[in-house]
């Protein structure tokens, strides 16, 4: 019955760790996002008499917002992996409810003997 009490406890404190990981919006990785776009908007506004540099820039910023957006993706896929789980620790939550709960009843039956 402890260990089921202990477990009762514990659930809880995981699924707001959890939420606290999900929650987080990544802003570094936006704000760089932001940049970069604005940066590409400047390069392309610039003239063309730069011996291709300036068309070389604007490809590695392409690369740059490439690499930002599977990033971003990958941590998406995290947040799903961690909301898995968040929704496995419920359903194991509610399942130890019960069994407490019919433990309980099974006291009382013993008592009224």
């Amino acid at each position: 019955m402890i260990k089921s009490r202990t477990v009762l406890v514990l659930i809880p404190v995981c699924l707001l760790a959890v939420r606290a990981v999900r929650a987080e919006e990544h802003p570094d990785m936006q704000a760089a996002q932001q940049a970069l776009e604005s940066a590409r908007q400047h390069l392309q506004a610039a003239g063309h008499e730069y011996g291709g540099h300036r068309a070389k820039a604007v490809e590695r910023v392409n690369q740059a917002l490439e690499q930002i957006r599977l990033g971003l993706a990958s941590a998406g896929g995290t947040e799903k992996r961690v909301e898995r789980r968040e929704q496995g620790l419920q359903r194991r939550e509610q399942r130890l409810e019960k069994r407490i709960e019919g433990m309980k009843q099974g006291e009382q039956r013993m008592d009224q003997r």
